[in-house]
């Protein structure tokens, strides 16, 4: 299985219990995402999810073959991830956040500003985090930061808000 029909949907931070349950972060929000046939980056797979239960912020899973605290504990640190061909298809700019890791970002102006380091959500909105020349920087996806995604070309452009670059940085940026 190719890296392209999979998507990684979370990671797995701990075990829970001493019956092989892990504790599993996931990425973002997984409704409409069935845990039930999945992978584990590293590992031969598939596995098989045969509980799951949300705690918290964490989705708490009973993996078949995942019997003891000890086997859950190994899982420790690795990404879950499952097939494309499974999860609800998107409408019209809609992206799966790993999707956008790796992109180069630039604004609408083409001042280059570095590669998509992460994607998360604030519970208000998602944010991006970009990697480069400017350091670390946050951009919030809302309507005024005009974000702009081409998948195949690999790029992501966007509005640069006031105040998004460390001070000092933002007239450097011209």
């Amino acid at each position: 299985m190719s890296k392209k029909d999979t998507l990684p949907v979370g990671i797995i931070t701990g075990a829970h219990g001493i019956n092989g349950e892990v504790k599993l972060r996931p990425y973002s929000n997984l409704d409409g995402v069935v845990l039930k046939n999945f992978f584990i980056a590293g590992k031969d797979g598939p596995f098989t999810a045969l509980k799951t239960r949300p705690n918290k912020k964490e989705i708490l899973v009973f993996i078949d073959g995942i019997n003891t605290r000890e086997d859950a504990e190994r899982l420790k640190g690795l990404e879950v991830l499952v097939q494309r061909k499974g999860l609800p298809k998107l409408k019209p700019g809609e992206y799966y956040f790993a999707d956008l890791i790796g992109l180069e970002v630039s604004t609408r102006e083409g001042t280059g500003l570095g590669k998509v380091k992460e994607v998360f959500s604030t519970g208000g909105n998602d944010v991006i985090e970009v990697n480069g020349r400017f350091g670390d920087i946050l951009i919030p996806v809302i309507e005024d930061s005009g974000i702009e995604v081409d998948l195949k070309a690999g790029s992501l452009r966007v509005h640069l808000l006031d105040g998004l670059l460390p001070e000092g940085l933002a007239e450097k940026k011209k």
